[in-house]
């Protein structure tokens, strides 16, 4: 007997538009149409450079099946990277994404792809943050370590999956890039701003303990704290 459906180990990738439908619904006829005009044309080519093969487009999100797990992350780094840049860009209505990956076994019947990876990486990306990457356990154990800086984030209960998942994220993506801009300078605001703070935390110190020696020195309570010691002692 030939099976119409075949199963296959891919990573699934779910690419989604935060507040789609807010979004969309505010917009008239030729931002809604420049908006997904956007989704697609910074997504589709990077898709492509990674060798992802998108399996459908469900109108604010994409599904991606990809046979390296590690290409899978790095394409995911690079698409919030270009929406952060061109969010920064201000070259038309901002597009925040966010996206879930898992790896395991999928069926694959008439170019559409089923099975509990699915539904899993598709639950992952309801946990999502915007402007984040977060990955499954079957994606740690399968990607290449050494190229994705990531974060644990622990063992997450999702919806319609009886056991709990163990989340990772990837760090330094999307919006961890701020940049401190000062003209060409933005390494030196970068700095000054981290001095900055690091001086106000050293006042806050100084006014501290400067506070307890006004209290305890200059007011005599200290001698008097040594005298009941050696009472004591």
């Amino acid at each position: 007997m030939t099976l119409a459906s075949r199963s296959k180990i891919l990573t699934i990738m779910m690419v989604d538009i935060v507040d789609y439908t807010k979004l969309s619904s505010s917009l008239g006829r030729e931002k809604f149409d420049e908006l997904n005009e956007n989704f697609d044309r910074i997504s589709l080519p990077l898709f492509e450079k990674y060798a992802g093969k998108v399996i459908k487009k469900m109108g604010d999100a994409f599904i991606v099946v990809f046979e390296s797990a590690t290409d899978s992350l790095h394409c995911a780094i690079d698409l919030q990277n270009k929406f952060w840049e061109y969010n920064e860009s201000r070259a038309g209505t901002p597009i925040k994404i966010k996206i879930a990956l898992n790896t395991g076994e999928v069926l694959i019947r008439e170019g559409d792809i089923y099975g509990e990876s699915v539904n899993i990486a598709s639950r992952v990306e309801k946990i999502t943050k915007p402007g984040q990457i977060f990955f499954t356990h079957p994606v740690f154990l399968a990607m290449n370590k050494n190229e994705i800086p990531f974060l644990y984030l622990g063992r997450k209960k999702v919806k319609g999956i009886e056991y709990l998942l163990k989340i990772f994220r990837v760090k330094g993506v999307g919006e961890e890039r701020k940049k401190w801009k000062l003209g060409g300078f933005g390494w030196l605001t970068a700095v000054i701003f981290d001095l900055l703070i690091m001086l106000f935390w050293i006042a806050i110190m100084g006014g501290i303990i400067w506070f307890v020696y006004r209290v305890l020195v200059v007011s005599g309570y200290w001698d008097r704290i040594i005298d009941w010691v050696r009472l004591i002692f």
